[in-house]
């Protein structure tokens, strides 16, 4: 699981190849928080 940071929380992210996407969700807090995108902003 590869974590990221923003604004005080953190996120762990999957690159889904079969589906070209990027997906994961807010981790340490208490309610479900998923996320999805197409690609990586630089």
């Amino acid at each position: 699981m590869k974590l990221l940071k923003h604004k005080g929380y953190f996120g762990s992210f999957e690159a889904s190849v079969e589906d070209n996407c990027l997906f994961g969700k807010l981790e340490f807090i208490r309610s479900l928080v998923a996320f999805e995108g197409e690609t990586v902003k630089a």
